[in-house]
């Protein structure tokens, strides 16, 4: 059945064909993903499935859960699926620590529930009469037909309720991880700080390692004497200014007291501003 760009936006209806083996769905408006899980995995049989390009289908985690809920499965969204796909979904599961999801046994669900029906009606009168030598094959419904679409109503709502819950636990448990997981990302940037610096101080102790004592105390000597040098300069800097500062004191001597503060100024190298008017 292929039903690709339809704008379809609930599947129910498919939970009824019980034999189909081949679906397709791709573009539509499947938003609910919770609800199409519940009804897929009704589809026991089915082989190849093309759901890609819905909303439901968005995340990694429904591919995972087809995965284990679909055993059959062989085609999924136009790629085969491998033993190893399966292996990838499972380890999804073990690695957040979540419930491993099974394939749907309806039979085994029915049973259960009618069983704690009839437990929790014991005493009452039973409607259908069994006889002691009777054949399997002539055993007739005894109008149990209404009380199954029932139970299997009831049985639909359950595995939507069941994973609903399952969703939740694997939103919180991603919302813890993917905290850690930032928490070990700054300390693993950390540690490749320090495995930096830790790199730079090796090669500054290898260097030293492989140099003599004599090549030391070489570099030590070239070092003094390119500082003494630097001393010398800076030396001579500074008598040329002094020399320079006493011309200028020596300049500016002969001028009265009263002189005023622009020629003085002026006679030290300064600029002669314009008198007020």
């Amino acid at each position: 059945m292929y039903l690709n760009h339809n704008k379809i936006s609930t599947i129910d209806s498919l939970a009824k064909l019980l034999n189909l083996k081949q679906l397709g769905l791709f573009y539509n408006d499947i938003i609910d993903s919770e609800h199409a899980m519940t009804v897929l995995i009704r589809c026991t049989k089915l082989k190849e499935l093309a759901i890609d390009g819905n909303e439901c289908a968005k995340g990694p985690e429904f591919g995972y859960e087809l995965l284990m809920r679909l055993p059959s499965l062989k085609v999924f969204n136009e790629e085969a699926v491998k033993e190893m796909d399966r292996d990838v979904a499972g380890q999804y599961y073990e690695m957040y620590e979540l419930p491993v999801p099974q394939p749907y046994r309806p039979e085994t669900q029915v049973a259960s529930l009618l069983k704690s029906a009839g437990d929790s009606e014991a005493g009452k009168e039973k409607k259908c009469v069994r006889f002691e030598e009777v054949n399997a094959d002539d055993i007739e419904e005894c109008g149990h037909e209404k009380d199954l679409k029932e139970l299997n109503s009831q049985v639909m709502q359950l595995d939507l309720e069941k994973f609903k819950l399952e969703k939740q636990l694997t939103k919180n448990h991603y919302d813890d991880v993917y905290s850690e997981n930032e928490r070990l990302k700054q300390q693993l940037k950390n540690m490749f700080s320090v495995m930096e610096e830790n790199e730079h101080y090796k090669i500054e102790l290898d260097v030293l390692r492989m140099s003599t004592f004599d090549d030391r105390t070489a570099e030590v000597a070239e070092d003094n004497k390119r500082l003494r040098s630097r001393n010398g300069e800076l030396q001579m800097e500074l008598m040329d200014t002094k020399g320079e500062l006493a011309k200028l004191k020596k300049s500016v001597a002969h001028l009265p007291n009263n002189a005023s503060a622009q020629q003085q100024a002026l006679l030290m190298g300064g600029t002669m501003l314009p008198a007020r008017p």
